[in-house]
């Protein structure tokens, strides 16, 4: 039953504001109306259709859904990540001011992100592999 009326609310919700999303951005664009109706309707579609899905579905959480083993290794090494990345956005700043170092923007911006990216699944790992 969830799973229909889920599916229910994608259509009803979801489908007409994709495409009101897409006609809206076709109206307002200079190239061919047809194409960028169907693009933009697309790559709206998701977030429409899971906004009809969150807003009309009669989904149920479990009662103690957030007081899970892996859930709190989650928690824990996001936290952990963000500290380290913040840490090393002041070393990396840090040394570009000291150094006088020439660096992009862009560049700086990647290094960052790949960081943190890397630091968080590598702190759940640590994580799940001390207490397993």
């Amino acid at each position: 039953m969830t799973k229909s009326r889920s599916l229910i609310a994608f259509l009803v919700v979801g489908m007409p504001l994709a495409a009101g999303f897409g006609a809206l951005a076709a109206t307002f664009n200079e190239g061919p109306f047809l194409v960028t109706f169907i693009v933009f309707g697309l790559a709206a579609l998701p977030a429409a259709g899971g906004l009809g899905v969150v807003a009309f579905s009669d989904r149920r959480e479990p009662e103690y859904g957030e007081e899970t083993v892996e859930h709190n290794w989650a928690t824990r090494a996001t936290s952990a990540s963000f500290l380290d990345t913040i840490t090393a956005l002041g070393l990396f700043t840090a040394a570009i001011v000291v150094f006088n170092v020439d660096i992009g923007a862009p560049s700086a911006m990647i290094v960052l992100l790949v960081m943190a990216m890397l630091d968080a699944p590598f702190r759940y790992w640590l994580l799940r592999r001390k207490e397993c």
